[in-house]
């Protein structure tokens, strides 16, 4: 994908400026360096990207690049593949010191960076530069060297790809939101919000927000607030997708995401690498756990199984980018492209899989409805029928003891246990009036109590 084109460098990788043939090896200090006098340094061959101490960032980071001749020609650029560097710095060897040539970096203006990472002009005359870099979070260290016209044919064909991959990712929100205001179901409108918060994230990896800020603090730590929120998002998502419900479930995925916002904001507080990586293994150990709950419905439910395929590949180019490689483990060594490729493979399934789940709601609500109109009708039947056979019956008790048809209604509102009140209020009567059909319906029956009115009626008296 888009930086598969990168080449690393080191002893044994020859990477091609020109016809020029280069290596890299590196120098690392604890501490900081005196460049006036690098005579006694020892520079160990950079053959692949774990022989870097990546646990220690907080020290200095020496780079040799050596030609195996004078570069005859000015101008050939040197890009570096990170897009996260506070400061790096070129030099070339004058005497037994270091002399700085140009200065690039988050901390200072990008004024002819087309790339989003820092790129130097390189000299005529010299065939070893050095590079001095520090790093704040991802120690990696890869680099290109070409001609102007060949690095602006290069960076045509990544941005070409660039626009692809977000145009792509724009049709699907736009889906994705469409389908939320056409069908009103929530799962829609999170999973853009979460889609976004991911292709914010990998835009800031891809080092786009340089080319949208210059401020220093957002082009250094807005992955901070980025993972969180793709965290929160991913939570209000998959809880409503897999059906978790308001349990105490709940409550402990919000408990994470707060303990992993608390180490993110001690890590801005007190610039600590190691409380970063702490809320990064939480918000993505979170993850996981929504990952391993789909896997638990996997063979009840078949939008789980496209939760499990679809989020699950880019949740191991996630754990790989974000996490593993940035504690020294290069197992798979995964980039940018790799992580586009499966975000957009998720974008593509989770989006099928919403749909596929909602119909099969409305199927499901479908049937419920069906039931309970069969219900209703059942009932309404029923009660047709009680209706017709309770008209029969007190016609023939009408019959039997010469009621009127008011006289009737009064004596069947007395047998459902109705008072006065509630008698004169359903046939809209007085309650005089009442009483005196309640005195006739006595003498007629030959009784004196309503209890022996229902006896009466029902023969039990």
């Amino acid at each position: 994908m888009v930086w598969s084109l990168l080449l690393l460098c080191g002893s044994g990788t020859l990477a091609m400026a020109g016809q020029l043939p280069y290596r890299v090896s590196f120098y690392h200090s604890p501490g900081p360096l005196d460049l006036r006098d690098i005579g006694g340094l020892s520079f160990r061959p950079l053959e692949k990207a774990s022989d870097l101490p990546v646990m220690d960032n907080r020290g200095t980071y020496l780079f040799r690049i050596d030609f195996d001749k004078v570069l005859e020609q000015g101008g050939l650029v040197m890009f570096i593949e990170n897009e996260h560097l506070d400061t790096v710095s070129l030099y070339r060897l004058q005497g037994g010191s270091l002399l700085l040539v140009e200065r690039r970096g988050n901390d200072f203006p990008q004024l002819r960076n087309r790339f989003g990472a820092p790129d130097f002009s390189l000299p005529a005359g010299e065939r070893t530069f050095y590079v001095q870099a520090h790093f704040g979070k991802d120690v990696s260290f890869r680099t290109m060297v070409r001609t102007p016209e060949d690095m602006n044919r290069w960076s045509t064909g990544i941005f070409f790809q660039l626009g692809l991959y977000y145009g792509t990712c724009m049709m699907f929100l736009m889906l994705n939101l469409f389908l939320y205001f056409y069908l009103k179901d929530r799962l829609f409108l999170y999973y853009g919000i979460f889609f976004v918060f991911i292709s914010l994230s990998i835009a800031y990896a891809d080092g786009l927000f340089s080319f949208l800020t210059s401020s220093s603090w957002l082009l250094n730590h807005a992955d901070v607030p980025l993972h969180l929120g793709m965290g929160i998002s991913c939570t209000l998502f998959a809880h409503r997708f897999l059906g978790l419900g308001r349990s105490g479930l709940c409550r402990s995925c919000f408990g994470i995401l707060g303990l992993g916002g608390l180490a993110y904001l001690l890590s801005l507080v007190y610039d600590s690498y190691r409380l970063f990586l702490l809320g990064e293994l939480l918000v993505l150990g979170l993850l996981c756990f929504f990952w391993i709950l789909a896997l638990k419905q996997f063979r009840g439910a078949v939008h789980a199984r496209f939760f499990v395929f679809g989020y699950g590949l880019f949740l191991f180019c996630a754990i790989d980018y974000f996490l593993l490689r940035k504690v020294g483990i290069f197992t798979f060594d995964l980039y940018y492209g790799q992580l586009k490729m499966g975000s957009v493979i998720e974008l593509v399934v989770i989006t099928l899989a919403i749909m596929y789940r909602i119909r099969a709601l409305d199927r499901q609500n479908q049937h419920y409805r069906g039931e309970i109109e069969d219900y209703m009708r059942r009932e309404m039947e029923r009660e047709r029928i009680a209706l017709g056979q309770q008209a029969s019956f007190f016609g023939e008790v009408q019959r039997r003891y010469g009621l009127s048809d008011r006289e009737v209604e009064v004596l069947q509102a007395i047998t459902e246990g109705l008072s006065n009140v509630q008698i004169a209020d359903r046939i809209f009567l007085s309650v005089n009036t009442i009483k005196f059909h309640t005195r006739n319906i006595f003498d007629k029956l030959e009784i004196t109590s309503r209890t022996q009115a229902i006896g009466k009626v029902y023969g039990k008296s």
